[in-house]
């Protein structure tokens, strides 16, 4: 088989077609075509295959792109659209997609999808049948069949439908990035510190924070040291600290100087990565006994994650609101991010959030998770999709996204460039710690400049830096989670070998200090990277261990829960 015949196949089986909406794509018979070709079919036999075929894709093409528009129609009608008085009928498509992205309907995401998965068989059939064409016409030594049908194929309508399509998935990227800043902006998930900032224990934590920050943490502390979960209080109080994995605890690090906050994500089940580290939001809801607070986040949607309060009074921020805030404050803002075991679902739409927003990458410092398959797998796709040197937007069609330099792009490039400018006078004309808002008057045509200052499109002629990707380790013994300890961590060169990837994030122990165990944690921390971490419960979390760790083990990250004798200890 031929390699276009091998993609062929791809695109047309089950696992990258969409069943949202649309039950089944036909795909050109390539391969049983080009093998009669091959064995020399006559003029009259190839002409009635490849005519077939072709009325078989535009029937099914016009049928599907038609059911999708009868279906979003239907629904946005049931569900109390109306004409407005004085206006016509004959919804243009931008007013069709604007009202069902604003009737914020769940499957929008699906309907996308749906778009894409007709986009991807529409290009691939188009490019089936030329092929046929040129493998004929090659195959007898003349161009009588190029003449005749290429015309055909050029104008027909899932042909020329192709930009159609994209335009019309570009115009929903942009709507939903549109109804996300409205709806998911900085402002719509203050901090803590903002509402409560007049309250003296608040002020007095984080002003022991900045203090201790600048007087008492050297630049190596400063880029070394994480902060788990961000700055936040261990007992999930909220009457000094913020409350963990919020906006606000890791603004209030990052506006510090300190460089990593180790966060934890989920994905939502309409495909939202939110913060969280458990797997309710039980713990930390502000309102008890709510069903929404006892659904597993994966369960949970967007439009329930927006009703649920946790108890700092905000709802869980999304992974894109804190890499806007990582944006805005500065290039040393990073996240140190950890993907739960098992969780394979997230690696997709985490690598599709990287490119389509490629500058937020910089502040990534680290990927981890206890599941070494997931740690892996994620860094594959990270490596796939980012390692190549490209110059303008990067063909993503793998994943869902269309290459090329359509209207909507261009349009899309200009909108992020003045963006970009709003931003740069924001930070330009404010101070470090403060966020100011340029007055806005149609909120609708105006995206918080903090929120995609970055672009909604990678350019460049280098590959971005990615993070390292590590494996979490345990000391204690599991049947779910690697575990070692210090005075043995001899497995976990075999482990990094095995699965490609740049080093083990292990659980402290006090031996690690201990000169006859110290070399062992030497020898790993030369041969990967090599991260440890500590609960403020069961370790001895201070500044001096962790620069002991650092300057006598050569290890390049640790967490600490900034408890409040850590300087001192």
């Amino acid at each position: 088989m031929g390699r276009f015949g091998r993609h062929s196949a791809v695109i047309s089986s089950d696992d990258v077609r969409n069943f949202c909406v649309l039950e089944h794509y036909y795909s050109v018979p390539y391969n049983a075509i080009a093998e009669k070709i091959k064995a020399k079919m006559s003029l009259e036999e190839f002409q009635e295959m490849w005519e077939d075929a072709f009325n078989a894709v535009v029937k099914d093409f016009d049928m599907k792109l038609a059911k999708l528009w009868d279906d979003m129609l239907k629904k946005i009608q049931k569900d109390g659209f109306h004409v407005e008085a004085g206006q016509s009928g004959g919804l243009t498509t931008a007013e069709i997609l604007t009202s069902y992205v604003e009737f914020g309907y769940e499957d929008v995401s699906c309907i996308k999808h749906s778009f894409n998965s007709l986009y991807e068989m529409a290009n691939s059939n188009s490019e089936a049948l030329r092929r046929l064409i040129k493998k004929f016409d090659k195959q007898t030594g003349m161009m009588t069949q190029s003449v005749r049908m290429l015309p055909r194929l050029y104008g027909a309508s899932f042909t020329i439908g192709q930009e159609y399509l994209a335009s019309i998935m570009d115009s929903l990227d942009l709507l939903l990035v549109d109804a996300d800043d409205d709806d998911l902006s900085i402002g719509s998930t203050k901090s803590i510190a903002s509402n409560n900032d007049t309250t003296a224990q608040m002020a007095d934590e984080l002003e022991w924070l900045r203090d201790n920050a600048s007087k008492e943490m050297t630049k190596e502390d400063l880029e070394s040291i994480v902060a788990h979960r961000g700055f936040h209080n261990n007992n999930d109080q909220i009457h000094n600290r913020p409350l963990e994995n919020t906006l606000s605890s890791f603004e209030q690090i990052w506006t510090a100087g300190i460089s990593l906050c180790e966060c934890d994500i989920a994905m939502t089940r309409d495909g939202k990565i939110v913060m969280a580290h458990d797997e309710t939001f039980e713990r930390l809801a502000l309102i008890e006994g709510s069903d929404i607070n006892a659904k597993s986040v994966s369960d949970l949607t967007l439009r329930e994650l927006l009703s649920l309060n946790l108890k700092s009074g905000n709802r869980p921020p999304l992974l894109i609101d804190c890499l806007r805030s990582a944006v805005t404050i500065g290039d040393h803002a990073k996240l140190v991010i950890e993907v739960k075991p098992g969780n394979k679902e997230i690696v997709n739409p985490l690598v599709q959030l990287f490119q389509k927003h490629e500058v937020m990458l910089n502040h990534v410092a680290v990927v981890m998770s206890f599941d070494a398959i997931v740690i892996q797998r994620v860094k594959a796709q990270f490596k796939e999709a980012f390692s190549e040197p490209f110059s303008g937007p990067r063909d993503r069609r793998s994943l869902g996204v269309r290459s090329g330099n359509s209207l909507m792009q261009m349009r899309a490039m200009y909108r992020s460039s003045q963006r970009l400018l709003q931003t740069n006078q924001v930070i330009e004309e404010g101070k470090a710690d403060v966020y100011r808002k340029p007055e806005v008057k149609n909120r609708r045509k105006y995206i918080e400049s903090v929120s995609y200052a970055l672009g909604d499109l990678a350019f460049g002629n280098e590959a971005p830096d990615l993070p390292y990707f590590l494996l979490l380790t345990q000391v204690a013994p599991s049947d779910k989670f690697y575990s070692v300890s210090v005075k043995d961590l001899s497995p976990l060169f075999d482990v990094v070998r095995k699965y490609d990837i740049d080093g083990v994030y292990i659980e402290y122990e006090p031996e690690m200090l201990d000169p006859n165990y110290q070399q062992s944690i030497i020898e790993l921390s030369e041969f990967c990277k090599v991260g440890v971490w500590m609960f403020a419960h069961l370790h001895p979390d201070c500044i001096s261990i962790c620069r002991r760790l650092r300057n006598e083990c050569g290890v390049s990250f640790v967490n600490t829960d900034y408890v409040p004798d850590f300087f001192w200890k």
